[in-house]
Formats: C-alpha cells, sequence, structure tokens
C-alpha cells in the first residue's frame, strides 16, 4: 500500500523507515530519497531552462514516433503539412535588437494555421503567433517568451504546453497540440517576455545582480567591559574589495561574503543575521536605462485570442483505468510536457497516477519520519501533509517546521543563503540542505 517502487529496484516503507524530499530552487531540482537502513537511492536530474515544451529550431525533424499510446493518442514528428512551408527562417541576432521596438502583445496575432469545423480526439492543432511592434510591424527575429495552451472551462481541462513550440527566428512561432480530450476548446497566449527584455534578463542575472542584488549581514557581540556592539554590512554570493568576510559554507563552499565592519570590536565570527536589502531592487533597476525598463512594460500580458474560431472536439476520450499505473523510472525522464489537468488533478499521457484522500495520506504515512528540506515550494509540500495528516506542529517558523502524532514525525528545514523576503532571519537557522543530509 506504501510502496515506492522503481526500476531496478523496489523499496518497501516499513515501520520507522527515514524518508527524505529535497526540492531545490529553479535552477535544479534534485530527489534524494535516504533510507534508514544504509540503502542511498540517488536520482539527480539538473533542469536549464523552464520552458516545459519541446522546443526545436523550426527545420522540420526526421526523427520518427516518439511515444506510443500516450493515453490513447500517438504523439508522432510534427505533420509536416501543418507547418508553414513559405516562411523564410531567420537567425537571432543580439546586436539586432531595438529597444524602441519591441514586441508589442495588442499588435502580434494569434491564428489557427488548421482550422476545421469539428476535430477528432488525437488531432493535431497548429497555432501560429505572428510577433510585431507597437507600430503593428513584423519582428525580425526571434527569441520572444510565450506561453501558450489549451483548455476548457467546463469541467475543467487544460493543456499547459504544446508538444511541440518551433520558433522561425523571425517573429513567426508555430505551436503544435494534441487534442485529448472533447467539448469546445480555448486558446490562452500570454507574452511572458519580450525578446528585448530576455536580452536583459540574460545581461543582468550573469553580471550586475550578483554585485547589486544584495542582503544584510549583522554582526553582533558583547565587549568584556559588558557593552554591546553591532552593525550592519552589506552581503552578497560575489566577492567583495578587501577587507571583506568570507562566511561560505565550509562542507559545501557555497558562496557568501560579507563586507568587514568598521567598528573595531566586531569580527567575521561575530555574524549572526541576514535580511535582504530592501533597496536591491532600486539599485538593481538603477543599472538598468530607462528604455530598458520600459521594455518590462510589456511583460506578462495576455495576446488578444478572442478572434480564434471555435475548437470543437468529437470522439470518444480514452479509458484511463487501461493506463498502467505510474512507476518512478530508474532514469529520469527528459524534461517535457507529459499531461494536462482535469478538474484541478494531474493527468499524465502514459499513465495512471494514484490519487489520495486525507484519510489516505494519515494512514500511508505513519510509522514514518519525513524530512523535507528545501525552498518555499517545499514548506507548501510540507504544510499539506501536515494538514491532511492533522500532524500536531511543535515548532512553526517559516524557516523551520515539525510536528509529531501518534507514530509520525515530520520536519522542514529551509535551505542556506541567499534567501529573499523581509523577516531579519538567524544565521544559525540557515544552513545548507547538503549539510543537513550529512548532519542526518
Amino acid at each position: 500500500q506504501c510502496s515506492i517502487t522503481s526500476k531496478p529496484f523496489s523499496i518497501n516503507m516499513d515501520h520507522g523507515t527515514r524518508f527524505v524530499i529535497v526540492l531545490a530552487t529553479a535552477t535544479s531540482v534534485y530527489f534524494f530519497f535516504v533510507l534508514q537502513d544504509g540503502y542511498h537511492g540517488v536520482s539527480n536530474r539538473k533542469i536549464k531552462g523552464f520552458l516545459p515544451i519541446r522546443q526545436v529550431t523550426a527545420k522540420y525533424s526526421t526523427q520518427s514516433v516518439i511515444q506510443n499510446n500516450l493515453y490513447g493518442c500517438t504523439v508522432r514528428t510534427p505533420d509536416k503539412s501543418l507547418l508553414p512551408d513559405n516562411i523564410k527562417e531567420g537567425k537571432t541576432n543580439r546586436k539586432e535588437r531595438h529597444l524602441s521596438f519591441p514586441t508589442d502583445y495588442q499588435t502580434s496575432v494569434v491564428e489557427i494555421i488548421n482550422p476545421q469545423k469539428y476535430y477528432n480526439i488525437c488531432d493535431n492543432i497548429a497555432i501560429r503567433i505572428q510577433a510585431r511592434g507597437a507600430n503593428g510591424s513584423m519582428k525580425a527575429y526571434g527569441g520572444d517568451y510565450f506561453r501558450i495552451k489549451l483548455f476548457t472551462e467546463k469541467p475543467g481541462y487544460s493543456a499547459v504546453g504544446p508538444d511541440y513550440f518551433f520558433d522561425y527566428e523571425n517573429g513567426t512561432y508555430v505551436a503544435l497540440f494534441t487534442l485529448r480530450w472533447t467539448g469546445t476548446v480555448r486558446v490562452y497566449a500570454k507574452l511572458v517576455h519580450p525578446s528585448e527584455a530576455v536580452e536583459i534578463l540574460n545581461r543582468t542575472t550573469e553580471g550586475s545582480a550578483s554585485t547589486v542584488f544584495t542582503f544584510h549581514g549583522e554582526f553582533k557581540t558583547q565587549a568584556s567591559d559588558g557593552k554591546n556592539h553591532s552593525e550592519i554590512v552589506i552581503c552578497g554570493v560575489a566577492p567583495f574589495e578587501p577587507p571583506m568576510c568570507n562566511v561560505s559554507a565550509t562542507q559545501t563552499h557555497g558562496p557568501w561574503f560579507c563586507m568587514y565592519p568598521k567598528n573595531k570590536k566586531l569580527s567575521c565570527k561575530d555574524w549572526t543575521t541576514i535580511s535582504m536589502n530592501p533597496n536591491s531592487r532600486k539599485q538593481l533597476e538603477g543599472t538598468l536605462s530607462t528604455q530598458e525598463l520600459a521594455v518590462f512594460r510589456r511583460t506578462k500580458v495576455h495576446l488578444n485570442t478572442t478572434l480564434l474560431p471555435s475548437i470543437e472536439v468529437r470522439g470518444t476520450p480514452p479509458n484511463e483505468t487501461n493506463l498502467p499505473t505510474c512507476n518512478l523510472p530508474s532514469v529520469p525522464p527528459t524534461i517535457q510536457t507529459n499531461g494536462y489537468f482535469y478538474n484541478n488533478s494531474w493527468r499524465p499521457l502514459n499513465c495512471r497516477v494514484n490519487h489520495f484522500e486525507d484519510n489516505d495520506i494519515g494512514t500511508c504515512l505513519q510509522g514514518k519520519s519525513i524530512h523535507i528540506y528545501g525552498d518555499s515550494t517545499g514548506r507548501q509540500m510540507y504544510d499539506y501533509l501536515q494538514a491532511s495528516s492533522r500532524c500536531v506542529s511543535s515548532q512553526n517558523h517559516p524557516y523551520m517546521k515539525s510536528c509529531e502524532k501518534d507514530n509520525l514525525s515530520m520536519q522542514f528545514r529551509f535551505h542556506g543563503p541567499p534567501v529573499r523576503g523581509r523577516q531579519v532571519i538567524p544565521v544559525k537557522t540557515l544552513r545548507y540542505v547538503a549539510e543537513q543530509i550529512d548532519d542526518l
């Protein structure tokens, strides 16, 4: 009932098993399953970027069938007839981007390439986005960050991303979807960032953000005469001009540096708290020109899809019960969209997920010692499991939580610096996840 099955091994979560979950930041995700009996099974997949789609060049791929029988449909290489053959491919050139001519959500056009009166389950639909500037002129290069999905409001279907997304690098984009449910389907498209903003973000995160987006560190001590001394200095992940305090993690070497306190009564060992510099955003914006800042007024906006023709899908939906139960793969799969939502429930395309009620969760967690490490995502997981199992809190801090109930214990621990937020955090409560696992 409460087993984690994987190939090539199977783990039965017996009484007393220790279960560790690690959720890291958006740049990389690691899952650790650490068992008390000494077996360590580590599954590691690093994710670069966070577009949950297969984004490929405009050239037609010769790859054959990708995955068979995904929820009743076969996903093959894109139907070449759906791809525009009269579009001349461009090439995104960083020097060609014009800040005075960013992609505009109001003039950009969304259209269905293969409109039909009715579609059938498993049919493909192709949606094109033509990026334009504020004056309606066509863009000459690509690199815009669009999000596009299909959805049905009732009973609540949503495909979170296309099977394929093509950037022709000349302002033209094509998204290919496989239709997987019946009813009236609508298109949702959003311009997350124009390519001009993407360029600025890349440049900022690679350079000035590490030195401008800073934190405060408080150094505090009590002198031999009983007088208290304290000073707040600037800290961050990048080294400062000497003299400075290198307070990086000794075990993991996670980088962290602070300016050396001017008060001669204080030294690097007196670092006690960390907080985010409230002026960081203003300082970071200060590294951008007025024209660059104006580009970000066109971000996270919806494109007009109200004029698109209705998408009516007919047919018999596949029977979910015919799918096998989802298992933990021995090798992490390629990061790609692999399912859709139905009534707030995730439905994979190639297997069937078990759905648990609160009582099931409480029963399954009995006899377990659960340790969750990571960021706010891990904290949300802890809060959900704690409430579902009615585990009684014995410690409830944003960065350190724990609870106990009958034969169940659960705890959450936050990662080390940097940490966003307005709270002033004692240094001793923030340690790198790898250090905490070593201690465990």
